[in-house]
């Protein structure tokens, strides 16, 4: 679980909008190649991938933030655990595409 290599970037945009501000984010994140056991088994391998996350959002003056948001928007299917125990390959998956709604008020 020590790639060789990660990145990540992330980009924020925000102007005036009748009385709010308009906020839109995008990121972006590489993982590299990944063995998912300490022993390096070729056959417990996650090859590196990319993920793509995306929210915007309207903020009011009085406090009140409504935004959507999206995580994982290319839907990547990527390994976080693995291992071949009594007979079996278990694997457990990163979160899929998942996206919502988000209401907030600060006072």
């Amino acid at each position: 679980r020590a790639p060789k290599y990660t990145a990540s970037g992330q980009a924020v945009y925000r102007f005036i909008a009748g009385p709010g501000t308009v906020q839109i984010s995008g990121s972006a994140s590489y993982t590299g190649d990944t063995y998912l056991q300490p022993d390096n088994n070729p056959a417990l391998f996650q090859k590196g991938y990319m993920q793509f996350d995306g929210r915007v959002s309207y903020e009011l003056p009085n406090g009140l933030t409504l935004a959507v948001w999206g995580k994982n928007l290319a839907n990547k299917d990527y390994a976080i655990f693995q291992r071949f125990f009594a007979g079996l390959n278990q694997v457990t998956y990163g979160e899929p595409r998942t996206y919502g709604v988000e209401a907030r008020y600060r006072f």
